[in-house]
């Protein structure tokens, strides 16, 4: 398995089991997002294979993510970082 691999895997998987919400990290404004036709195949993929996709290619990840305790956010909203804090 490639370190890539496992690093990311390990970051967004904690990340994951904090919110479940597997959606809210891929970048669905990417153009890889787009071209592979994600925003129909996500529902029918395991967690697993997400996860693998996530991890295949950085351009998939939507950015930045911030983990604290329990609090988890993906993308960027001025508001939800200043009250991470």
């Amino acid at each position: 398995m490639e370190e890539k691999y496992v690093v990311i895997c390990a970051v967004l998987g904690a990340a994951v089991e904090l919110q479940r919400k597997w959606r809210r990290f891929f970048n669905t404004s990417g153009i890889w997002y787009r071209e592979m036709n994600l925003k129909e195949k996500l529902g029918i993929m395991s967690e697993d294979e997400q996860l693998a996709l996530l991890a295949s290619d950085s351009m998939l990840v939507k950015r930045p993510i911030a983990v604290s305790g329990d609090a988890v956010l993906v993308g960027f909203n001025a508001d939800k970082w200043a009250a991470l804090k």
